[in-house]
């Protein structure tokens, strides 16, 4: 969920819906936000899917400007999948609140640690009426800089 609070933190949640169904694509995909809201990132929230069922272990990693831009951060968490692409489970990152110069491009890469097969994502809001930040993600077909 993206919040917007006094400190400029963020929380992002970052999924899809598509005429009410996820916009699924492979994590060897990329996503980036043209201007980022805050000052630091905390943690990003996004649901993945897989069409084999198992634990799957994703990292999560956050550039500066471009693709191949300098690490702002990056995550890793195991998420467990049910081997049904149509059932998402939000898994969250949290990052140690690195900083992030508001207004930037940050794109975000996903490489999977571990698992039985490539994961799908898709960028949400979840359930959060006031989060916006799904709405200014720009999904790329892979990982090519912006």
């Amino acid at each position: 969920m993206a919040q917007r609070s006094r400190s400029a933190k963020r929380s992002l949640s970052l999924s899809q819906r598509h005429h009410n169904f996820w916009r699924w694509h492979f994590i060897s995909r990329g996503f980036y936000l043209p201007s980022y809201p805050g000052t630091v990132l905390t943690q990003a929230t996004l649901a993945f899917s897989a069409a084999t069922a198992g634990d799957y272990t994703i990292t999560l990693t956050a550039l500066s400007g471009a693709y191949n831009g300098a690490a702002i951060g990056s995550s890793t968490a195991t998420v467990t999948l049910f081997g049904n692409v149509g059932t998402a489970v939000l898994t969250t990152f949290n990052f140690p609140s690195p900083a992030v110069t508001p207004g930037s491009l940050v794109a975000f890469t996903m490489s999977l640690v571990s698992g039985p097969s490539l994961p799908y994502y898709a960028v949400t809001c979840g359930s959060d009426p006031q989060c916006t930040i799904f709405s200014t993600a720009v999904e790329t077909e892979d990982t090519t800089p912006p």
